[in-house]
């Protein structure tokens, strides 16, 4: 009976032992199965992250392509616009120099003219000045030497009818004295 209890007793140990290995394997087999779905489950997600970010980094890289685009563009154009601006404001400061220097051209030569004109007017004032004394004097000269003219002849022909007079009266009184 002892000795069949001491098997008995063997056999609850080995069982109990061979339960524990058992539970052991399981235990070591379920964390293995639980280790290689994790690690599974892991890759799937890995690809997926990986996926992800790539299509982030295109997106990314592609919206920065398209705003470098864009500023591009906007600075493309203000340059033009500013370009634009001064070469109209360069235009519009040649045309006020051109229209200025022009004007004082024109009141330049109308001075010039003016003056010209004046000068000239001076001097043929100043000949027709110098006619007008000369024929005035050749005038009076013409006059004053016909009056001595008419004079002379006056006086000639006066003094020749006082000496045919006096010589008259002197006959006169000759042939009374002889008679």
């Amino acid at each position: 009976a002892e000795s069949d209890a001491k098997a008995k007793q063997q056999a609850a140990d080995n069982a109990k032992r061979k339960a524990e290995a058992d539970a052991k394997a399981k235990q070591q087999k379920a964390a293995e199965d639980a280790k290689r779905k994790a690690e599974a489950d892991a890759k799937p997600k890995q690809q997926k992250a990986a996926e992800d970010a790539k299509r982030k980094a295109e997106a990314d890289a592609k919206a920065k392509q398209q705003k470098a685009a864009e500023d591009a563009k906007r600075k493309a154009e203000a340059d033009a616009k500013a370009k634009q601006q001064k070469a109209a404001e360069d235009a519009k400061r040649k045309a006020e120099a051109d229209a200025k220097a022009k004007q004082q051209k024109a009141a330049e030569d109308a001075k010039r003219k003016a003056e010209a004109d004046a000068k000239a007017k001076q001097q043929k004032a100043a000949e027709d000045a110098k006619r007008k004394a000369e024929a005035d004097a050749k005038a009076k000269q013409q006059k004053a030497a016909e009056d001595a003219k008419r004079k002379a002849e006056a006086d000639a022909k006066a003094k020749q009818q006082k000496a045919a007079e006096d010589a008259k009266r002197k006959a006169e009184a000759d042939a009374k004295a002889k008679q």
